[in-house]
């Protein structure tokens, strides 16, 4: 049963990459005989979906107080995921839906918060809400509220995030029950968490042209003029001899040198103590490399040059992309010292200046990955399972003598 589970989620997990729609919980305060029934793995339509809302206000008295809750990105992964001890991100919502008069969750539905919108064009009154607006909402039914829930503070990875907006969710549906008896709540997502932003909103310009500073739960280096752009999910990590160093994500400033025809520098300047020197070139016809990264002590006056294990590159006007942790390494006899990415993404040499995405990505993809291995091991089981029966079928013995009615009897002995 655990195992069918799975296989649904990831399913209904790559139709929601495919296709760009995101997952939708449903829940009244009130019993309602209008419940919608859709075809499992179905991918709803928003049209289907404002129906779906229409079908369940229409004629209600009182009229219903519809509450959306806006994820920025969300997927069934946020809603399914647990800890060692059972605890996801949305305890507080887990409780409301298990005390919720009627519940349904559609898993695939394309733009709903659009559908919502699209709801004032039938009479009802919207309004958007911001996250930090909840403490004076609006009295009375008949509303359609659209709530959008706070990005990710700076210091505060996604998991922390969802859990706060789970208070948040609580805070502000518990104070709508006080206003109206039969209120709609909605949570969905403006865009899969699979699915990168079309563009890079977390950019803070400084008062040099050539320079970005960078702020988030995650780290983007981004050349002023765009000429070159390095993304990880996370804050680098430098480790020396075995000591970490985390860098400020904060007070990273970062500038360029294209200076040279095939040859781009990306800085990333941390304060008055290190720098990094990201060396991209164009050397082979119709692809760039990035060659190495070079680790600075600016106090001390020390330089290193780090290098990966495999090679990061990929054709011009493409980006480069792996899902794995990335290191660059240098080791000599006295001295170790790692540089490691999550999620790493890098592109230079943009065909289009002052480019701020990437291109389409060149995904680094192991050659045996988790599913050839499990495929090959399966392969394995079955023509095990397949020789050993084969060899049972072949080792059946039968009669070889058969008895005469007329003849003499056979007689079989023991050693027969």
């Amino acid at each position: 049963m655990a195992s069918l589970k799975v296989l649904t989620c990831l399913i209904f997990s790559l139709f929601s990459f495919v296709y760009g729609n995101v997952p939708v919980l449903l829940w009244e305060s009130s019993k309602s005989e209008r419940v919608n029934t859709f075809p499992a793995f179905h991918r709803i339509s928003s049209e289907d979906f404002q129906k779906c809302i229409l079908k369940k206000v229409h004629g209600e008295q009182p009229v219903p107080l519809i509450a959306l809750f806006a994820e920025e990105r969300l997927s069934m992964e946020d809603f399914s995921w647990q800890d060692s001890e059972g605890h996801g991100y949305y305890p507080r919502l887990k409780y409301i839906i298990e005390n919720a008069a009627n519940t349904e969750f559609l898993p695939s539905v394309q733009n709903p918060i659009e559908a919502a919108n699209t709801l004032s064009e039938f009479g009802y009154s919207l309004k958007t809400i911001d996250h930090s607006e909840t403490s004076n909402l609006p009295d009375g039914c008949g509303k359609i509220l659209i709530i959008k829930l706070q990005e990710a503070k700076p210091d505060e990875d996604r998991a922390d995030m969802l859990r706060r907006h789970d208070e948040k969710i609580a805070e502000v549906y518990s104070q709508l029950l006080s206003k109206c008896s039969h209120v709609i709540g909605i949570m969905t997502g403006q865009q899969p968490s699979w699915v990168e932003p079309e563009e890079v909103t977390r950019l803070r310009r400084s008062a040099d042209d050539n320079s970005t500073s960078v702020t988030g739960p995650y780290t983007l280096y981004q050349e002023a003029r765009g000429n070159s752009m390095l993304y990880s999910s996370k804050v680098p990590k430098l480790s020396i001899d075995g000591k970490e160093i985390s860098f400020p994500n904060t007070s990273a400033i970062i500038s360029g040198d294209n200076s040279k025809a095939n040859s781009i520098k990306l800085f990333v300047k941390y304060g008055n103590e290190y720098r990094l020197t990201f060396n991209f070139d164009n050397q082979t016809s119709g692809y760039w490399y990035l060659r190495s990264v070079e680790l600075s002590n600016i106090g001390q006056n020390e330089n290193w040059i780090l290098k990966s294990k495999n090679e990061i590159y990929a054709p011009l006007g493409m980006s480069y992309h792996t899902g794995s942790t990335v290191t660059f390494r240098n080791v000599t006899k006295d001295s170790v010292k790692e540089l490691k990415f999550s999620d790493f993404q890098v592109e230079p040499f943009f065909s289009k200046t002052g480019s701020k995405t990437f291109s389409e990505a060149m995904d680094e993809v192991p050659f045996f990955t988790p599913a050839i291995w499990s495929g090959i091991f399966v392969t394995f089981l079955l023509a095990l399972i397949f020789t050993w029966g084969v060899s049972m079928i072949m080792d059946i013995r039968t009669m070889d003598q058969f008895d005469d009615p007329k003849g003499k009897t056979i007689t079989v002995t023991a050693t027969d």
